[in-house]
């Protein structure tokens, strides 16, 4: 089921037939409800990764996507995978960069850029809401990152059973679909 490919389809506006957003909606995303027309959710979103406004399906073939969650209610499914960065404690944000940061990913992303710089960025299960470990795959003299991250390599598997692990294979100017792209 295409739900479990690294998070919820969104489309642009409320109809199924209507245009699918490039970014999906991660597993463990908290969104505020905008509208709700029968199975239907129009979201905004609160936290987590996913395009910031959408249209997603309640269920698929007769599973959750999206349930109502309170604050105080602890989520079932979520079993720390514990590690030193369990005991983090708070970080400043620079909130200027961070709006900068966000208004250039939003650029990137309506270009399509994401897909063709972390190709496969999904096939594990990603993107994650909290990610305990990104393990970053790149090309080198003679090789190239899916000798590590594709699917079936012990990398990759690993990753996608730990359900804390993120695994980027990057692609940058000058190599596989960017060998075009300007450097």
């Amino acid at each position: 089921d295409r739900g479990s490919h690294g998070g919820i389809l969104v489309r642009h506006g409320r109809e199924l037939s209507s245009k699918l957003t490039p970014e999906r909606l991660a597993k463990g995303a908290v969104v505020e409800e905008l509208e709700l027309v029968g199975e239907r959710l129009h979201y905004r979103l609160i936290k987590g990764s996913g395009p910031p406004e959408g249209w997603v399906s309640l269920k698929f073939k007769g599973r959750d996507l999206v349930v109502h969650w309170h604050e105080e209610e602890e989520a079932e499914e979520d079993v720390p995978a514990g590690g030193p960065a369990a005991d983090a404690g708070p970080i400043q944000v620079d909130w200027g960069l961070r709006r900068a940061m966000e208004d250039e990913a939003l650029v990137r992303q309506q270009e399509g850029a994401f897909a063709a710089y972390l190709p496969r960025y999904e096939d594990p299960g990603c993107p994650l809401l909290e990610p305990k470990l990104r393990v970053l795959c790149f090309h080198g003299a003679g090789c190239a990152e899916s000798g590590f991250s594709w699917p079936g390599t012990p990398l990759h598997e690993w990753a996608a059973e730990s359900g804390a692990v993120e695994l980027c294979a990057v692609n940058y100017p000058g190599r596989a679909q960017l060998a075009a792209a300007p450097r």
